[in-house]
């Protein structure tokens, strides 16, 4: 085995040119690929890694006023925690008391002391089973601790906002590990509600059935039917609430498939398009299949460089089996090249990436397992799809044909199923290179259609 894969190796360096084209070929490809496979696993996991993410719900298809939880929750049961979630997309400014840190903008939430109840956002620092005891509580996320307070200990400190209603002071009384990258619900800065406020010295917000700001989210407990709950829900809504037409909008939204935008549930936390993953998905794949495909056509075609090689060996004794390793070890080393150049690339480029579609990536250094998977695992999987062929076609060329007329004979079969790759390959990049230029038609249309109207 070991001979083989050193065999292998040796060919590599033999044929330096066409590994180089290999390698070069399927680092851009592989680039391309977890780009898009990052985004794809992105969108299609967000809010799922929350505890019991089947039990959480939002409540309405629109918006809400703040008292709607609270008479939802006085009066159904199977609710085992709910709260309001009020602003997320707004951006405050905090400084810390003694004004070393100032003018430093964050996003924020407003949200009910259930809200660590019904969302998984773990505590790292601070009370975990109540981490905002009063409206006078702010906690923060590693990051923003970090800038405003540095290495010193943030719980306890005191802050004061800009570009809030409320200026504080806020006594910091817990730090949240940051917030997942697969998270729709995102901040750094988070509150508690404070139901007495009453802007404009109106009604304040906990009486106040007028003022649609809020997003209710609750967890069942276990068991529960949303049939039931929506039933409940409704009439204790018409009991004691004090909406008029809205009451059939409150009933329960799955978490689960809110991300993704439903034409009856508006929320601050959608944003996926499930039809543009798939499209994104299907070009990633096209894009590796072409790559594999380019490997195939430049392995089958260096059989006529290396026959002579092949029929050397075999006359000396190697076995088929042992040149399907030589080559499968072939293709897996130069694919283990192209993954750690891919990797490479890929950062190089996240952080441009991250402000194209919005989400701020990580760099990939190979600190967590699934990273050493993707690059070994991946590199094994892909490698041995892509030499399978060559390897199963050039460990079966005659010896003494290759080495007396230093050529393999590649048949009508062959010859056809080089071509039909290629035509592929032709086909698969005009598609690609047509939809882009159509998407990127569309994109310029929208942006000039708006630009005339604003």
């Amino acid at each position: 085995m070991l001979q083989n894969i050193r065999a292998a190796f040796q060919a590599l360096h033999r044929h330096r040119r066409t590994a180089k084209l290999n390698v070069f070929g399927f680092a851009i490809a592989l680039s391309a690929v977890i780009l898009i496979g990052l985004y794809a696993w992105r969108e299609l996991t967000v809010n799922l890694y929350h505890q019991d993410v089947e039990r959480i719900y939002k409540i309405s298809g629109w918006a809400a006023p703040y008292p709607l939880a609270t008479t939802i929750a006085g009066g159904v049961s199977e609710i085992e925690a709910i709260t309001n979630i009020f602003s997320t997309n707004g951006i405050c400014g905090l400084e810390s008391a003694d004004g070393k840190a100032v003018n430093t903008r964050f996003g924020f939430a407003a949200v009910d002391p259930d809200f660590f109840d019904v969302f998984t956002f773990p505590v790292v620092a601070g009370d975990p089973r109540n981490p905002l005891p009063d409206v006078r509580s702010i906690a923060l996320t590693e990051s923003a601790a970090e800038s405003l307070f540095g290495d010193d200990n943030p719980i306890g400190q005191t802050v004061i906002t800009t570009g809030l209603e409320g200026r504080g002071p806020y006594v910091v009384t817990a730090v949240l590990k940051e917030v997942p990258l697969n998270s729709s619900i995102r901040f750094s800065v988070v509150f508690r509600f404070n139901p007495n406020m009453n802007p404009g010295g109106g009604i304040p917000y906990g009486q106040n059935w007028k003022a649609w700001d809020c997003e209710v989210f609750a967890k069942l407990v276990p068991g529960a039917e949303v049939e039931t709950v929506n039933r409940k829900m409704q009439e204790v809504v018409r009991a004691r609430g004090h909406l008029r037409y809205e009451v059939e909008r409150v009933v329960l939204y799955p978490l689960s498939d809110i991300y993704f935008n439903r034409p009856q549930v508006w929320t601050r936390f959608a944003g996926g398009e499930y039809s543009k993953v798939m499209a994104m998905i299907v070009v990633g794949a096209i894009i590796l299949l072409m790559a594999i495909m380019n490997f195939f056509n430049l392995s089958t075609a260096s059989s006529l460089v290396r026959s002579k090689e092949i029929g050397l060996r075999k006359v000396n004794g190697a076995t088929r089996r042992e040149l399907i390793v030589q080559f499968l070890s072939e293709s897996v080393g130069v694919t283990l090249i192209a993954m750690v150049l891919a990797l490479i690339i890929v950062n190089l480029i996240l952080p441009l990436f991250g402000l194209f579609v919005g989400v701020p990536y990580p760099p990939i250094l190979l600190t967590h397992p699934w990273e050493w998977l993707l690059l070994v695992g991946g590199s094994l999987a892909v490698g041995c799809i892509a030499g399978s062929y060559p390897a199963f076609y050039l460990s079966s060329i005659d010896p003494i044909r290759a080495i007396y007329s230093e050529r393999t004979q590649t048949g009508f079969g062959v010859a056809l199923f080089r071509k039909v790759l290629i035509v592929f390959q032709l086909v698969a990049s005009i598609a690609i290179m047509a939809c882009v230029f159509v998407i990127s038609g569309q994109l310029n249309y929208l942006r000039t259609e708006v630009t005339k109207r604003v």
